[in-house]
């Protein structure tokens, strides 16, 4: 009898551990903490907006001086490096001068009417609008009267293009220079002086680019277009007056078909 007592007294079973856990926070939390959680987020959107600010900051310097970097580095026409375009810029992380160089570009066209354009991965040259006169530098352009550099470029381009865009450039030397100038290989020549020195800069500035390929143990060199030709100067208004001059006028038709208008 008494165990049957006992057993009507006892105490109810304690609460499992987990009902207790989601009780405890369940519970609101103290009127304080719940003050601290607004006044915590404005400020860190207050940092956020001021770091933000800062970047924007930063890249609009940077960009300010990359344009100034990529006129002087253009005054020879030659591609430079991205690491000399950003010489002296804030801008370390990669999405600030992915944004840097962005915004140098938009300023060098909006401002300057030249763009900045990737002529091979990392290195860039800046270009003059299509149709605009050719140039040495930046500062002489040499289409506005003839000049050795802008004659010579001009008949190299020409030649390439009727050989359809692609001309051995041992050809181009032995062949179709000396049946236009057959005093060509005079060194130096007296009006284009040393031709292979100009050949070579056209294609340090990126007018013309080079292509080799091994045959019979020999490596060929193959000139196209490059980069800033092609960026640079309309094909009719340069390829149309040499061809006027090399065929007499009568240009076959095959060669102004593929011209652009």
């Amino acid at each position: 009898m008494s165990g049957r007592r006992n057993r009507g007294t006892m105490s109810p079973p304690p609460a499992r551990a987990g009902r207790r856990n989601q009780d405890f926070f369940s519970q609101p939390l103290p009127s304080g903490s719940r003050r601290s959680q607004p006044q915590f987020a404005s400020q860190t959107s207050g940092l956020l907006d001021q770091s933000q600010a800062d970047d924007s900051e930063v890249i609009e310097n940077s960009a300010t001086s990359a344009v100034k970097t990529a006129l002087r580095l253009a005054s020879n026409g030659k591609p430079f490096k991205r690491s000399d375009l950003l010489h002296g810029c804030l801008t370390k992380k990669r999405n600030q001068i992915e944004r840097t160089i962005i915004l140098a570009q938009q300023k060098l066209k909006d401002v300057y009417g030249v763009e900045l354009v990737e002529a091979t991965p990392g290195k860039y040259i800046v270009v003059m609008p299509k149709g605009a006169p050719f140039r040495e530098d930046l500062s002489a352009r040499s289409g506005v009267a003839a000049s050795p550099f802008s004659s010579m470029l001009g008949v190299v381009l020409t030649l390439i293009y009727i050989q359809k865009g692609r001309l051995s450039e041992e050809y181009l030397k032995n062949t179709m220079l000396p049946k236009l100038f057959p005093d060509i290989k005079t060194v130096p020549h007296p009006y284009f002086g040393n031709v292979d020195k100009l050949i070579q800069e056209f294609e340090q500035q990126a007018y013309i680019t080079k292509e080799t390929e091994s045959r019979d143990n020999e490596t060929i060199g193959f000139l196209k277009w490059g980069v800033r030709a092609e960026q640079e100067i309309n094909k009719r208004s340069i390829v149309v007056p040499v061809m006027n001059a090399m065929f007499g006028g009568n240009i076959p038709h095959s060669l102004l078909d593929e011209l652009e208008t």
